[in-house]
């Protein structure tokens, strides 16, 4: 994905997404917020802070919050303070 710099905020809406995108390391420095809408398997994937979505893209976005389709599962992170929060139960 190209010329996205001015890209402050994004939504990413996918219950079948299996990874996040690749295309997302390109953009976590000028991101400041990232949603994520995906399926649960994934989000549990992405609240790891030792697993590849978190270490390749989620820390390195200022604010990031991701909910699980059909799910109440959910997970919070802001950078600046260090601030996590999950209510899944093996984050």
């Amino acid at each position: 994905m190209d010329n996205l710099s001015s890209l402050k905020h994004l939504s990413l809406l996918d219950e079948k997404m299996e990874d996040l995108p690749d295309w997302l390391q390109g953009i976590t420095t000028q991101l400041q917020r990232l949603e994520l809408r995906i399926s649960p398997e994934l989000l549990r994937r992405c609240v790891h802070r030792d697993g590849p979505e978190w270490t390749k893209i989620i820390k390195h976005i200022s604010h990031v919050e991701g909910f699980a389709h059909g799910s109440l599962e959910e997970f919070s992170y802001i950078k600046s303070s260090n601030y996590f929060h999950s209510n899944l139960t093996d984050a």
